[in-house]
C-alpha cells in the first residue's frame, strides 16, 4: 500500500481491521408478502504477529479471514480489481474519483457525469468553483490509474479508459478447492498439472476478452481438465 513500516504504521493497520470488522451492511430481500432483513460484515475476524529484534517491533505476518458475503462476491465475479497505483495517490480526492470511475466506467469505452453530481458522490463539501478547480488540476496532473479525465465547456466529467478493454479485465483467480481437484485429476491422466493450467487460463482470458467471463471459474478448470483424455 507504499506506506513505511515503523510501529504507528502498524498500529494503523490494526486500527484499520478494527474499523473493518466493525463494518455492518444491512439488506431487506422482499419476496412476496414476505420481507427478510440480513446484516453482514465485510470481515470476519483479523490477526497479525509482531516480533521484537534488535529493540525494534517487525510485523512478522498479518491474516484477515473475509466474511462469506465478500468471497461469494470476490468468486462469482461481483468486484473489480484496483490498480497498485491507487495506493501512490496522495490526494484523497483523486482516489475518490478513482474508485468512482471503477465503479462506473469500469472497462466501457467511456462514462460521464455532471459536476454537480460527481461532487455529490465524491462528499466534497467545497463551493463548486473550488471543486472545478481541484478537477482540472488532477486532470492536468494526469495521475489517476486505467483512467484519462475530461472536463467540458458543459461541466461534463467524462472518464474514459487509457487501455484496451482486456487490460482492464479483473484477474481470472482459480479457488484452492479446484486447484487440488484438477491436481488430482492431471494425476490420474499422466497429465502436466501446469501446462492444464496454463492453456485453460489462456482461453479463459480470451474469451474473457470477448464479454464471456466463466461464471465460476473453480468448476469450469475442473471440468476442463476432466474432459482431456488420458495419457497412460
Amino acid at each position: 500500500t507504499n506506506r513505511k513500516t515503523g510501529g504507528v504504521e502498524y498500529q494503523r493497520l490494526e486500527q484499520a481491521f478494527q474499523r473493518l470488522i466493525g463494518t455492518t451492511f444491512q439488506t431487506d430481500i422482499q419476496t412476496g408478502n414476505k420481507r427478510e432483513t440480513r446484516f453482514f460484515s465485510l470481515l470476519e475476524s483479523g490477526s497479525g504477529f509482531v516480533m521484537k529484534e534488535e529493540g525494534k517491533w517487525r510485523l512478522d505476518y498479518c491474516e484477515v479471514i473475509l466474511s462469506d458475503w465478500v468471497m461469494r462476491a470476490i468468486e462469482g465475479d461481483e468486484v473489480v480489481t484496483i490498480s497498485n497505483d491507487y495506493f501512490r495517490l496522495r490526494r484523497p480526492l483523486e482516489r475518490r474519483l478513482y474508485e468512482i470511475g471503477r465503479k462506473h466506467c469500469g472497462g466501457q469505452p467511456k462514462w460521464q457525469i455532471g459536476l454537480a453530481k460527481l461532487q455529490e458522490k465524491t462528499g466534497s463539501n467545497a463551493p463548486l468553483k473550488k471543486f472545478r478547480l481541484n478537477i482540472r488540476q488532477i486532470i492536468e496532473d494526469d495521475h489517476t490509474p486505467f483512467y484519462r479525465m475530461e472536463l467540458t465547456a458543459e461541466d461534463l466529467v467524462i472518464f474514459r479508459p487509457r487501455s484496451p478493454k482486456s487490460d482492464l479485465l479483473p484477474e481470472i483467480r482459480l479457488p484452492e478447492w479446484a486447484e487440488d481437484k484438477a491436481r488430482g485429476i492431471a494425476g490420474e491422466k499422466g497429465r502436466d498439472y501446469y501446462a492444464l493450467r496454463s492453456d485453460w487460463l489462456s482461453f479463459a482470458k480470451s474469451e474473457a476478452a470477448k464479454g464471456n467471463p466463466p461464471k465460476n471459474a473453480g468448476a469450469a478448470f475442473v471440468a476442463y481438465c476432466g474432459k482431456q483424455g488420458s495419457l497412460r
